[in-house]
């Protein structure tokens, strides 16, 4: 039938039907001239929650998109990848998920919440996507600050106090061990810091009487576990972790004023393990040193080890510098 004129609401092609229609004029007039915007006026129920919505940007009302032809949604210009169920295609636009704060974000949970939700998170300005394994929300990128420093990245990080793959500070204390994969250099010192080993030098040049044990005094030491003590004025290395160490003993000699002997000697216990002898030197100016060294098992408790030094000559001198006159001494198992 086609429609040529409506009057006094009835509908005429030619012929005058039998019935009456009451209608509304909108909808007079879409039936006059049937476009779209006519239609869209004459429809009502319209706003986002009937079955037909109009609008240039309309606000829906949990909508369910399906799809009667397949399983995939494209919006934009080109074409679809085969492989995506949804594909936005622009130049000049993104995609811009929903932004919330992390309590509002958190406020998303419970047993229905699934896997793979991802929200824009404001608090952190960083993607955020929901784990069912962990039941909870993990940032998965987070914007990149105006200033990216190792404190950026320290303060983005966890477990960093020295037990992690990562760790920050100007003096780490690293726990479990380091071990290194080729060389390892510095344009400084490195110093130990193990709780297994010990050093102690003498500090300042000193005369020693005939078979001295007072010879380290006064001295300077790395003791991280505070080993060193001074028992009768002899200075003693009692170590407190059992086990077998290497000692050790170097002692700098200046000329004497006699060609006898010299010795130097480790104690364990008060009794002899190591001892190196050798002629006292008297060429003027010249120093000589001594080295000894010794393996030995340490219980942890009272085992204990002292150093002795042997000249012939009474007023003979030992050299006080900690890269001369030294005892070092460190577990080995």
């Amino acid at each position: 039938m086609a429609i040529t004129q409506i009057t006094n609401n009835v509908i005429l092609d030619g012929t005058i039907l039998p019935a009456k229609l009451n209608v509304t004029s909108t909808l007079r007039t879409f039936l006059g001239s049937a476009t779209s915007a006519n239609l869209a006026a004459a429809v009502i129920g319209t706003t986002g929650s009937g079955n037909l919505v109009f609008a240039t940007s309309p606000t829906l009302t949990t909508p369910i998109l399906g799809a009667a032809t397949g399983t995939t949604l494209f919006l934009g210009a080109g074409t679809l990848n085969s492989t995506a169920i949804l594909e936005l295609s622009s130049t000049t636009r993104g995609f811009l998920p929903p932004r919330m704060t992390s309590t509002q974000r958190n406020a998303i949970s419970g047993a229905t919440v699934p896997s793979g939700l991802t929200v824009f998170n404001s608090t952190d300005n960083a993607l955020s996507v929901y784990t069912t394994v962990l039941s909870s929300w993990d940032n998965i990128f987070t914007a990149r600050a105006a200033s990216f420093t190792s404190d950026t990245l320290r303060n983005a990080c966890s477990n960093d106090t020295g037990t992690g793959n990562l760790v920050f500070s100007d003096g780490p204390t690293l726990s479990g061990g380091v071990n290194i994969t080729g060389s390892l250099s510095a344009s400084g010192n490195i110093t130990s810091n193990s709780r297994y080993v010990v050093s102690v030098a003498l500090s300042a040049d000193r005369t020693i009487n005939t078979g001295d044990t007072q010879l380290l005094l006064p001295l300077i030491k790395l003791d991280p576990s505070t080993w060193t003590s001074v028992v009768s004025s002899i200075t003693r290395i009692t170590p407190t972790v059992p086990g077998y160490y290497n000692i050790n003993y170097q002692l700098a000699w200046r000329p004497g004023a006699s060609n006898q002997q010299q010795n130097i000697q480790i104690l364990r216990n008060g009794n002899t393990v190591s001892l190196a002898q050798k002629p006292i030197d008297t060429t003027a100016g010249v120093n000589t040193t001594q080295v000894t060294t010794a393996v030995v098992f340490m219980n942890g408790t009272t085992d204990f080890v002292t150093v002795q030094a042997f000249t012939s000559d009474a007023t003979q001198t030992i050299v006080g510098d900690s890269n001369w006159s030294k005892v070092e001494m460190f577990k080995i198992n």
